[in-house]
């Protein structure tokens, strides 16, 4: 969720919303899945228009490093929001959750050619 609001917020010229890691339970990590959702859906698609060129500088980098936005969202947060919700979903299954395929993918949104 740091990563996904943090790319969201880098992207639009806003702070990260401060979560610290204090979840200890299922229902505290889906709470703060939710958060990081709603801080995401609130914020005005216009304002990442355009930023693909801005630098992003992590406090990690070493001086004078940085991603373009692009490579940041596509290469950086991308992958690692897909690796830990993998790594969850397999965690979760290995624990004995009856999960299967459509959970892990969530709603799909088919079209009907006769409509």
């Amino acid at each position: 969720t740091d990563n996904v609001a943090g790319g969201v917020a880098r992207g639009a010229g806003m702070a990260k919303p401060s979560m610290p890691d204090t979840e200890n339970t299922l229902e505290e990590l889906l709470t703060r899945t939710q958060k990081t959702k709603d801080f995401i859906l609130s914020v005005d698609p216009e304002k990442v228009v355009g930023v693909e060129d801005v630098k992003v500088k992590l406090p990690w980098m070493s001086e004078g490093m940085f991603f373009d936005a692009h490579t940041y969202i596509g290469d950086f947060v991308m992958q690692n929001a897909t690796f830990h919700l993998c790594m969850v979903y397999a965690i979760l299954r290995n624990q004995g959750m009856q999960m299967g395929k459509q959970d892990y993918m969530g709603p799909l949104e088919m079209k009907n050619e006769k409509a």
